[in-house]
């Protein structure tokens, strides 16, 4: 009952982050999250949609919100969509270790 509770907490406060920054990834990073964590996988998946354009590329600023939708795509057996997250986060670890 309190874990419950404390989700549904959670997830109030995750909505109202995202409606009042609406172009906050962080925000979006972590509904995604929690909606998929407790099966809320269309609702998950409406966020990651509407975030998710294709010339998003995954960087310091987005790279949360990627591994939300990789997790999103992880719990749903989505391969083809997680293969794509994949390819971007891969991308991305390529610059960062060109830096080092």
């Amino acid at each position: 009952m309190e874990k419950a509770r404390r989700l549904n907490e959670a997830e109030d406060f995750g909505e109202y982050w995202l409606s009042h920054s609406p172009q906050d990834l962080y925000a979006a990073a972590s509904n995604v999250f929690l909606k998929a964590e407790i099966g809320k996988y269309d609702e998950a998946r409406a966020i990651t949609e509407k975030y998710l354009r294709d010339d998003l590329m995954c960087d310091k600023d987005s790279d949360c919100f990627f591994m939300a939708a990789y997790r999103l795509y992880e719990l749903t057996d989505d391969i083809n969509a997680k293969q794509r997250i994949e390819k971007k986060i891969a991308e991305y670890q390529e610059i960062m270790d060109r830096k080092k």
